[in-house]
């Protein structure tokens, strides 16, 4: 084999090794889950933010008036009866005179629940939000006040 074409079949290696494509090869952009603490505050601020996050018909869990023995009935809410909620929270809730309470934000995985819980009342409601595709929403809430 001559020098010039042993010159000639490396450079045709080398160019043919050659990626020439305008697209992007290894990099995949994957994009990342929502955080709840961004979401949190866009849910409590914007509603209209708000509703796109809520999973119709709610399930709204509470003890009816007629309720005895302290049972939680399904009472759905549809998007017409719906109500925004602000769920914010201020540490001088638990120092009110009246219908103070505590607000708790318990994570695992994909479910978070924001707990308010009353100071020597019977406050008790619980607002469940489920991560679906990357994704926040409001799912259920249990409203077990008494």
């Amino acid at each position: 084999m001559s020098v010039k074409t042993g010159i000639f079949c490396l450079l045709t290696l080398v160019f043919l090794s050659c990626n020439r494509s305008t697209q992007p090869t290894a990099l995949v952009a994957t994009k990342q889950p929502e955080s709840f603490n961004v979401f949190f505050d866009q849910f409590n601020t914007h509603s209209t933010f708000q509703r796109s996050r809520v999973v119709f018909p709610l399930d709204y869990y509470s003890v009816t008036e007629e309720s005895t023995d302290y049972e939680l009935i399904n009472q759905p809410i549809n998007t017409s009866n719906y109500l925004i909620l602000d769920l914010t929270y201020n540490d001088s809730f638990a120092k009110r005179e009246f219908d103070a309470y505590k607000r708790n934000i318990q994570t695992k995985k994909d479910t978070t629940w924001v707990k308010f819980t009353g100071v020597d009342n019977g406050i008790h409601e619980e607002f469940i939000f489920a991560r679906r595709k990357g994704k926040w929403f409001l799912v259920k809430v249990i409203d077990g006040s008494t």
